[in-house]
């Protein structure tokens, strides 16, 4: 891949590093492979080059357009920053960043050379789908470094199949931060000059994202988390961010469809868990990476070697036990075989509480009726002594104690309420006005996501009718300008209002007569100027049958002709006698 002609070539030393190859290449800058001739360390190299804005100056030097100066400068700054704060990550999950280079009028990331294949890659080469099992010793490590960059106040912004690498002892290896890709967004969408590049992977970006000045948290990584998974599990990565946001403000419904669907092998709350990453709203996603785990059910150690450990949750308004001894690390290893007495005696504390609660409420009625418990010591419970409870069925017309049907709590207001009444409001409008008023008020979140998209459906809706209605003119222009031709006498025969041939060879001809220069498509200047000419200009020319007079063409009259006198067949001829002279009938000699 060392074709880019934007490229430095090989064997160009850059801080004491040759470079070997280029790794690749985007619309921000160029990662190449570079190599130390002293130590033999192998690393990766990414060089500041807006493409679009820069171009190459010699070997190394790059210029940029005068115009682009001050964002070029901001964009090199903030490059530095990024580069500085990725220096403070130490994480065996995640690429380390050590150095940068300030040189050649742009600036230098140096990071570890990470060789193997990437998860995408990986996925592709299975015959089949895999299991979440399968896939597990791969992204749980992703979860921990996403959970460690989390802590350090990181988001990645750019997790992915392809930013996902798995090296030869199946290490898997976070690379490429987004937040460079935040730079390059920005960088290209306000330089001057004409750029083409943009960024973002809108199968693994969360909606927020792909607005521009949006904030975002951790749920935008598990966005894209669960949509990393979503493509292991699936064989395909969910609906188009842009796809899910069109369709969902013109009322057709989400169009991502459910993991449950789409990988039926999927446990059920797997599946959900990953949906509920997916939500199109980051409000309805797992707040936490933590969250996320638990949610999937990859909590701490992987099955197979978690100890067994038991939490032992106090209830509210229970006074401690003061006999209960905290478990040595002896009773720890016996806590599994202990675990079901420790249930039965559970059991007999709710069910003394039950018994409890009876009695009384027998004693306040003022039945004559006992409860009788028997336990195996009067002495305090102690959580590994096992208990029985015997209760003496009361008579069958005792009342039982009365269940109190819990009171259910009101649901919690929806904090975007207000946004959906005064969404609705716009939409019953339905003007740019209307959605400009409501994104003022509402300037984030679902509902505003909506407004954007309306505002560009009107858009697009005005734009065609304002083609339409340049059509219109347009076709309304020719049919007056082919009229003012055939007063002139330049034709065409035939007006429909379409700028065709025999209207420009009628143009043609008016200039010809008229000693004028108009050419190409009909314009108000070409209208006024046929408009105050006006009266013949190209001579008068009829078609064949008439002639002009008095300037117009008048047919030519057909003349009267004669009759030949025709002489009677030969065979009809009388014939008559020698030396006879017939005339008019009247014959005369021998």
């Amino acid at each position: 891949m060392n074709n880019d002609p934007h490229a430095l070539p090989a064997g160009t030393v850059i801080a004491g590093y040759r470079i070997v190859r280029v790794l690749g290449a985007g619309g921000f800058g160029i990662t190449y492979e570079g190599e130390s001739p002293v130590t033999g360390r192998r690393v990766a190299i990414k060089e500041f080059f807006p493409r679009g804005i820069a171009s190459r100056k010699g070997a190394t030097e790059i210029i940029y357009a005068e115009r682009d100066t001050e964002l070029v400068s901001w964009a090199l700054k903030r490059f530095e920053s990024s580069t500085t704060e990725q220096c403070r990550l130490k994480h065996p999950n995640i690429v380390e960043v050590f150095h940068y280079l300030a040189d050649n009028d742009t600036g230098y990331m140096f990071m570890d050379y990470v060789e193997g294949k990437t998860f995408e890659q990986w996925l592709r080469d299975r015959p089949n789908l895999p299991t979440t099992e399968e896939i597990r010793r791969t992204l749980e490590p992703v979860i921990d470094a996403l959970d460690y960059l989390h802590s350090m106040n990181f988001i990645h912004r750019d997790v992915a199949p392809d930013n996902i690498m798995i090296t030869a002892d199946g290490r898997p290896v976070i690379i490429d931060f987004g937040a460079i890709k935040v730079i390059e967004n920005r960088t290209l969408l306000q330089a001057k000059t004409v750029h083409s590049y943009m960024v973002g992977k809108q199968h693994y970006s969360p909606p927020e994202q792909t607005r521009e000045g949006e904030t975002l948290d951790a749920r935008a990584d598990i966005y894209a988390l669960g949509a990393v998974f979503y493509r292991a599990l699936a064989g395909k990565p969910p609906a188009d961010t842009e796809e899910r946001a069109r369709k969902i403000a013109f009322g057709e419904g989400d169009s991502l469809t459910p993991l449950s669907e789409a990988a039926p092998h999927v446990p059920e709350a797997f599946a959900k868990a990953i949906e509920k990453a997916l939500s199109f709203r980051a409000s309805e996603r797992q707040v936490s990476i933590e969250e996320f785990r638990q949610a999937i059910g990859w909590q701490g150690m992987s099955s197979s070697n978690a100890p067994t450990r038991p939490v032992i949750r106090t209830q509210p308004n229970t006074p401690p036990n003061p006999s209960y001894i905290s478990p040595s690390s002896a009773q720890l290893a016996k806590s599994k075989r202990s675990m079901g007495a420790r249930r039965a005696a559970i059991a007999a504390a709710l069910l003394l509480l039950v018994v409890g609660s009876a009695f009384a409420m027998m004693s306040f009625r003022g039945d004559p009726q006992v409860a009788v418990v028997k336990q195996q010591s009067a002495t305090t419970v102690v959580p590994s002594q096992q208990q029985v409870a015997v209760v003496e069925q009361p008579k069958s017309d005792i009342q039982q104690p009365k269940v109190e049907t819990p009171v259910r709590q009101a649901p919690p207001v929806d904090p975007q309420a207000e946004a959906r009444r005064d969404f609705e409001l716009a939409q019953k409008v339905d003007t740019m006005e209307a959605y400009d008023l409501f994104l003022s008020r509402h300037p984030e979140g679902f509902y505003a996501t909506l407004a954007r998209a309306q505002k560009t459906k009107l858009a697009m809706i005005e734009q065609q009718r304002s083609e339409q209605e340049q059509i219109r003119v347009q076709k309304e222009l020719t049919r007056n300008v082919v009229i003012e031709l055939q007063r002139s006498g330049c034709g065409p025969d035939n007006n429909d209002g379409e700028w065709n041939d025999a209207a420009r060879k009628s143009l043609e001809l008016y200039n010809r007569n008229a000693k004028t220069k108009f050419d190409g498509d009909p314009t108000e200047q070409l209208l006024g100027a046929l408009r105050e000419r006006g009266g013949r200009v190209c001579p008068l020319t009829c078609r064949p049958g008439f002639r002009v007079q008095n300037n117009t063409c008048v047919a030519i009259p057909q003349q009267v002709q004669q009759p030949q006198y025709q002489q009677p067949p030969p065979q009809q001829q009388q014939q008559l006698p020698r030396g006879q002279i017939c005339v008019r009938g009247i014959c005369v000699g021998n």
